[in-house]
């Protein structure tokens, strides 16, 4: 490269154009490669002759385009900025942030790498000049990231294209760009290639690519916590579904407004949430349904109009070394069994002996692969989703029916016979993971042998199934649960003892009587529980109805003969017919 030809390139470089943007001839304002320029009238006082002078304000700014929604609302402005580094940035601006002093939008700006001039007039000059242009392009924009008609828009890429319509890009004041680093080569050999045969970290990684599909499956939000102690690799299945789309693993300890934010900007996609332990139980009660339903709460502006609300569907991950029911109990409230279903709890423990992990891919223990999940995943990361929604945008029209084939192939291999709705609920979710995690398998996306997901989902299943005690309800096995811990605490000192003979021991004086307790024909004790106390206090917070119906199917409760649950019994010579809920010494087992 010699002197000569460096002359010559600049000789025969073009000039630069800048991109048409004036509203009218006599726009004040015009965009050059140096930046932004107003132009200053300035008469002299001797001769009142007035001259013209170009000043700039501001680095590279332009105006490429106008956007706004489908219902030509959410107007704006797509902008694209030149650092200091002559690297471009793009930013959809809403034209809302010119409402107050327009500190919000100059932060942005800033923030990408805009330079400003600290003249007085610069802040309305850039106010003016950015509201004035009026470029010839028109973009349809979406407030928050995911489908919008066959078309799938993240933070600085969209997917796809509606016919006939303008492109569409991504709207918000505060959006950042998914992280994108690596190679996706690198991500499948030294990253997802590692999650085979460890049914946990499979799982996370096919959660990762359900996002996209639940508005196909027609599902709603729900999400995964990994329950474990401290050290066991929860964190690790965080890591590599992170490394899917090059988001953050954000904290439990989040304000409800911050929630919100969290979840609409991951809407159709991922959220990862770690230590679950590091909240109050009633701030994870609160987290836990508004991911769930999918929307936040009604909000008022100042002039006493309502907020749009915010609304999302996502897919969430969890960690944290207690569940949520348990962490809702030390608020002293109770989760419900929709909790349940929305967030779904794995035992983080394998029962391998390598905690989290049942594959250690010819590393020594669990920690060695655990760290190198992790590096390779800060290290590889962003890749696989874009190489996926590529994939599930073109194939969008056609893919409905084979993926609810997929979902409900699964369902009948592994949904037990007979299960509660409830149980069927999460089986349809866990069927979800693993056709998304087949897809991706099948887009290369995933280097997996065929029927991987399948498996790890199955396998996790199982694990829930084994966790939550069964396929039965959740509120059915919370009753049961309720009413044995009331017989074990309370079965001598507050159930007044029957002799053999049928008469009452009074030498045992029990203390705020509950009923009675005596020996069946085997020997075993069984217990009177009185209606009061069963409605009041061993049934409290459920149906006590539903509780009693559930312990006669399962012969821990006998009837009255008409099937009432509570029935009427001689308790003993001296205090004759009583009406009582009878359980059987079946209470106490299992």
């Amino acid at each position: 490269m010699s002197a000569e030809n460096v002359k010559k390139l600049f000789d025969t470089a073009p000039e630069f154009t800048a991109p048409a943007c004036h509203p009218r001839p006599d726009w004040p304002f015009r965009l050059t490669q140096n930046g932004v320029e107003v132009k200053r009238e300035k008469e002299d006082k001797e001769t009142g002759v007035v001259t013209a002078e170009w000043v700039r304000f501001c680095s590279y700014i332009e105006v490429a385009a106008l956007t706004r929604s489908s219902e030509n609302n959410d107007w704006g402005r797509l902008l694209v900025v030149k650092d200091s580094d002559g690297h471009r940035h793009e930013w959809a601006m809403p034209m809302e942030l010119f409402a107050g002093n327009g500190d919000e939008m100059r932060r942005t700006l800033l923030n990408l790498g805009m330079t400003l001039s600290t003249t007085g007039s610069a802040r309305r000059w850039l106010s003016d000049y950015l509201q004035g242009a009026e470029p010839g392009r028109r973009v349809r924009c979406v407030t928050k990231q995911g489908w919008a008609g066959s078309a799938f828009v993240t933070p600085g890429k969209t997917f796809g294209h509606n016919e006939g319509d303008d492109d569409v890009i991504l709207q918000s004041s505060g959006a950042t760009k998914l992280d994108c680093r690596g190679s996706i080569d690198e991500w499948k050999e030294n990253v997802a290639s590692l999650a085979v045969g460890n049914s946990r970290l499979a799982l996370a990684i096919s959660a990762a690519f359900a996002g996209p599909l639940l508005e196909i499956a027609g599902e709603d939000s729900f999400g995964f916590h990994f329950s474990g102690k401290s050290s066991s690799g929860k964190t690790t299945a965080l890591h590599l579904a992170s490394s899917v789309w090059g988001s953050p693993i954000n904290s439990w300890r989040v304000t409800d407004n911050a929630g919100e934010g969290l979840a609409r900007s991951s809407n159709d996609g991922l959220l990862i949430l770690d230590e679950l332990s590091q909240v109050d139980g009633r701030a994870a009660d609160a987290m836990s349904y508004l991911l769930g339903n999918g929307q936040g709460k009604a909000r008022m502006r100042k002039d006493s109009t309502n907020r749009p609300i915010a609304t999302w569907r996502l897919v969430f991950l969890s960690t944290g070394e207690i569940g949520l029911a348990e962490k809702i109990s030390e608020a002293g409230k109770k989760a419900r069994a929709g909790q349940s279903v929305r967030m779904i709890e794995i035992p983080a423990d394998t029962g391998s002996g390598h905690k989290m992990f049942e594959n250690l891919h010819g590393y020594p223990d669990g920690d060695a692969i655990a760290k190198a999940i992790k590096l390779g995943s800060a290290t590889h990361r962003g890749h696989a989703i874009n190489k996926f929604l590529s994939v599930l945008t073109k194939a969008r029209e056609g893919i409905a029916e084979p993926l609810r084939k997929e979902i409900s192939g699964w369902i009948e291999q592994n949904l037990p016979a007979g299960a509660d709705g409830q149980v069927s609920r999460v089986a349809a979710r866990f069927a979800l993971v693993a056709a998304a995690g087949q897809l991706a398998t099948a887009a290369r996306v995933l280097p997996w042998p065929p029927g991987e997901a399948a498996a790890a989902a199955a396998i996790c299943f199982r694990a829930w199934i084994e966790a939550r005690g069964g396929a039965g309800a959740a509120e059915n096995e919370a009753g049961l649960s309720q009413v044995r811990a009331f017989i074990e605490a309370y079965g001598e000192s507050r159930f007044v003892r029957i002799d053999e003979g049928g008469a009452v021991d009074f030498e045992i004086k029990a203390i705020s009587r509950a009923g009675y307790r005596r020996k069946d024909a085997s020997g075993h004790w069984e217990y009177l529980v009185l209606p009061e106390v069963w409605r009041s206090e061993v049934c409290r917070g459920m149906d006590y109805k539903a509780v009693a119906r559930d312990l006669a199917a399962r012969g821990m409760l006998i009837p009255a003969s008409d099937g009432t649950p509570s029935r009427s019994e001689r308790v003993s010579p001296h205090i004759g017919q009583t009406r009582v809920y009878r359980l059987t010494p079946a209470i106490l087992e299992g």
